[in-house]
């Protein structure tokens, strides 16, 4: 299951997950939206790509023509999901060849939405073009460029959309497989994985960037991240939702717990001490965890401290 593969990744990023409550997509405003979409590139690239933004009640519309062939939006709908909702935040950018093919089932998947398609059906419909050849994947090498300070989407184990800094590039690999590349859990987070999006033909191979960078670009993407966190608390990285109740007056701490996982009694549970007591928690077959079991400790103020193993403060 490619979340729990996922989880080593995002597990020593901070996430912020909730519920959205009505599936209508508001407009971002325009300056905001082109800026967050940019933000997916690396700045020297930036000035030649050609930038799409979101019109609700229409599609995509094109508000900058580059000249470098790489062009950049945010994603809005998750359709390989078949679950509409309103808080899904990916900005990215594709290459040239991206740009010819996987950016225009991005695009079809916003207007067939605003269009009236319900979720199964617009899942449905973008798997059969694919299956027809009405899509295609890349027919050369590319790369999408994800290195935006913040985005908002579903990765991690337990299948809930969350926030996250999660900055990589995604080369495109229709088809491949961990096991074609011989990538396995211990590969990450520092070595390439393969990501199936929903379908074969949109699976990629990702690479994230190094620490030194991600703190870089969180640190140069203040003025942004600030500006996204005012628009709307689900922008909000865990240091500004902190920052924001203090603001508000609000009490900051949470009950803290220590968690020590025990052991595995059935293929589909697993045994830990929190908080003094013992308590068993259901767990996918292929968790992470399984391999952590009377050998790490962690400290935490997340209800979902789950997501957080097998990184995190930890100690044997």
């Amino acid at each position: 299951m490619k979340r729990m593969i996922m989880l080593s990744v995002f597990a020593t990023l901070g996430v912020v997950g909730a519920d959205a409550t009505d599936a209508t997509i508001e407009q971002m405003p325009p300056k905001l939206e082109t800026q967050y979409a940019l933000s997916a590139l690396p700045p020297a690239m930036r000035d030649q790509a050609t930038v799409y933004l979101l019109d609700p009640k229409s599609s995509y519309q094109l508000t900058r023509q580059g000249a470098s062939g790489v062009t950049c939006l945010v994603e809005r709908t998750a359709w390989e999901q078949a679950d509409f909702r309103n808080d899904i935040y990916v900005p990215l950018c594709y290459d040239a060849a991206g740009s010819k093919t996987y950016l225009k089932v991005i695009m079809d998947a916003a207007a067939l939405r605003i269009q009236g398609l319900n979720p199964a059906a617009l899942k449905a419909e973008i798997e059969k073009r694919y299956k027809d050849k009405t899509y295609k994947a890349p027919d050369t090498p590319g790369v999408s460029y994800m290195v935006a300070p913040v985005m908002r989407t579903w990765m991690l184990a337990d299948w809930h959309v969350h926030t996250m800094p999660m900055q990589h590039l995604m080369f495109y690999a229709p088809n491949l497989t961990d096991q074609d590349i011989g990538s396995g859990p211990s590969s990450f987070p520092l070595y390439p994985f393969v990501f199936k999006e929903g379908i074969a033909e949109q699976s990629y191979m990702i690479q994230v960037v190094g620490e030194a960078e991600r703190a870089r670009i969180m640190a140069d993407e203040k003025p942004l991240l600030d500006q996204l966190c005012s628009y709307r608390d689900v922008l909000c990285v865990p240091h500004m939702q902190t920052e924001r109740r203090k603001t508000n007056g609000q009490s900051t701490q949470r009950p803290s717990w220590s968690i020590r996982l025990l052991k595995r009694p059935s293929p589909l549970s697993i045994m830990y001490v929190v908080g003094g007591r013992e308590r068993s928690k259901a767990v996918p077959t292929n968790s992470a965890m399984s391999s952590l079991i009377g050998t790490k400790t962690c400290t935490t103020r997340n209800r979902s401290w789950w997501s957080l193993f097998p990184a995190g403060k930890s100690s044997g």
